[in-house]
């Protein structure tokens, strides 16, 4: 499985004296098989976009964005929250980082209480917001 893991990249040109934040969007890629490709941005929070090094609607954007991928669903809030803190406000906002799969993976293993609200294709779960057995055995084998 570690060989076909994603590894979530992002970056910004320009920083600087004279950087805007406006001109200068960051990008975030997804890379699976030496390809890479835009992350989809899914921002629910704020205006679209993403951000990191802050506790703020950007970072939760990256967040949601790179767990929906991880796991081909619609992650919760709290999923979502957990991975903002843990692992994007840390980073360093003014430096590019890249956050390889299996760090997510082990992020959610660590998390799988409280996994995704709704799948694209399988539709609800259970009303406390945890996935059902069949995603949990998809993605953490348990």
């Amino acid at each position: 499985m570690a060989d076909h893991e994603p590894i979530y990249k992002g970056y910004r040109d320009g920083y600087g004296p004279h950087f805007n934040v406006d001109d200068n969007p960051p990008l975030v890629v997804v890379v699976r098989g030496g390809e890479s490709s835009p992350l989809p941005d899914l921002s629910p929070v704020g205006p679209a976009g993403y951000s990191w090094g802050y506790s703020g609607g950007g970072p939760y954007n990256l967040a949601r964005s790179i767990l929906a991928d991880y796991l081909d669903c619609y992650p919760g809030d709290e999923l979502t929250l957990a991975l903002r803190e843990k692992h994007i406000a840390p980073l360093d906002s003014s430096r590019g980082w890249e956050i390889p799969g299996s760090v997510v993976r082990e992020f959610l293993v660590a998390h799988r209480h409280i996994m995704c609200l709704r799948n694209e294709n399988e539709g609800e779960v259970d009303a406390d917001g945890r996935a059902d057995r069949a995603l949990k055995r998809r993605f953490l084998g348990g």
